[in-house]
């Protein structure tokens, strides 16, 4: 069964950081008829995908399931214009230590207040 809001959220995710349709595929490996189609909800994304995408935009898996629309944790800040594949990898990457670390954090507080 598809979601629907899973891919509007991926569309809404995606022209938040000002990324084209062409730039979102390439990243993801696929072609931009299929994004389209992710995005409308008239094709379904693996899982692979949605991490990377979640990745990209510094937000949690769970985020797509929630009813509440998207908050970006992590804000896509570069000149799109100019951007490539590399360039998104390395964004992915950095998103995604970032919120790992984050997570540590309120692991961490939360054994603190625990005790």
């Amino acid at each position: 069964m598809l979601d629907k809001s899973i891919g509007l959220k991926i569309k809404e995710a995606r022209r938040t950081s000002k990324l084209s349709q062409t730039q979102l595929s390439q990243f993801l490996g696929i072609d931009q008829p299929n994004l389209s189609k992710i995005e409308s909800g008239e094709r379904s994304i693996g899982i692979v995908n949605l991490k990377k995408i979640a990745n990209l935009f510094g937000i949690n898996l769970l985020d797509f399931q929630s009813e509440a629309p998207i908050n970006q944790k992590l804000k896509l800040s570069c000149r799109v214009d100019n951007i490539n594949q590399d360039d998104l990898e390395t964004i992915a990457t950095l998103n995604r230590i970032a919120l790992n670390s984050k997570l540590m954090e309120k692991i961490l507080q939360d054994n603190k207040n625990a005790k």
